[in-house]
C-alpha cells in the first residue's frame, strides 16, 4: 500500500499532521497523535517534528505566496537517494554500480556518487563520518539538515526505496547517453564501440 513507500506515509503524516495542527492544545490532541503514530509505525516524536515543519512552512507561504510551488516540489531522486544514505549508510554497500551516472546533469549527482564511493572504502562507517569527508562547508550544512529530517521508512524499506531510485537513475543516464550519441551522429561522428552502443540503447529506450 501507500503508506509503505516513503512518499506514501510522508504525506499519510503530513496530511494528518495538518489536520491535528487546527485543533486546540489538549489531551485528547495527544491522543490522537499517538494513534495516527501506531498506524503509521512511527514515533510520536518524529510526527511532532513533522507538525512543527507544516506549521513553519505554512508561515514562510503565507509571507511569500509566490514560493509555494517551490513547497510543493517533490524531492529529486538524487536527493532521496543520499538521504537514505545519510540515515542508513551501511545500505551503500549494498549498491553495485554497474557503471558510473556519466550523463546525468543534476545538481547533488557528485555528491551522491562520493558518498557512495567513501562508504563503500570503509569498514564501518557512520553519519557523521560522511559528513565530515566533505571540506565544503554548504555540503555538510546541506548534509546536517538532512539528517535532522525524519526519514519516515525502516532500514528494509529504505534498501528497496534505494534500489528502484538507482534503477531509474540508470534508465535516466542511458537516455541522456543516448541523446548525446544521437547528436552525434547527426554529425556523423561516431566511433565504431559508440555505433555498438547506439544499437544497444536504441533497442531498449524509448525516448519521450
Amino acid at each position: 500500500s501507500e503508506v509503505k513507500t516513503i512518499n506514501g506515509r510522508a504525506r499519510a503524516a503530513e496530511k494528518s499532521m495538518g489536520s491535528i495542527n487546527k485543533m486546540q492544545d489538549s489531551i485528547y490532541k495527544d491522543l490522537v497523535i499517538e494513534k495516527i503514530a501506531s498506524e503509521l509505525k512511527m514515533k510520536v516524536s518524529q510526527l511532532k517534528n513533522i507538525q512543527i515543519q507544516i506549521k513553519m512552512s505554512n508561515v514562510q507561504r503565507n509571507s511569500s505566496p509566490k514560493k509555494e510551488k517551490d513547497y510543493r516540489r517533490r524531492p529529486s531522486l538524487i536527493r532521496q537517494a543520499i538521504k537514505i544514505l545519510i540515515h542508513y549508510p551501511n545500505l551503500g554497500r549494498t549498491i553495485n554500480l554497474k557503471k558510473t551516472f556519466n550523463f546525468i546533469d543534476e545538481k547533488g549527482i557528485k555528491i551522491f556518487d562520493e558518498i557512495l564511493n567513501f562508504i563503500q572504502s570503509r569498514e564501518s562507517i557512520k553519519s557523521a563520518t560522511i559528513i565530515e569527508h566533505f571540506q565544503d562547508k554548504k555540503i555538510r550544512v546541506h548534509l546536517k539538515k538532512m539528517i535532522a529530517e525524519p526519514l519516515l521508512i525502516s532500514e528494509k524499506e529504505a534498501k528497496n526505496e534505494l534500489n528502484e531510485i538507482i534503477t531509474r537513475l540508470y534508465e535516466k543516464d542511458n537516455k541522456s547517453e543516448f541523446r548525446a550519441l544521437v547528436n552525434k551522429a547527426k554529425e556523423n561522428e561516431l566511433s565504431q564501440t559508440e555505433r555498438d552502443r547506439f544499437l544497444e540503447l536504441s533497442k531498449s529506450i524509448k525516448i519521450k
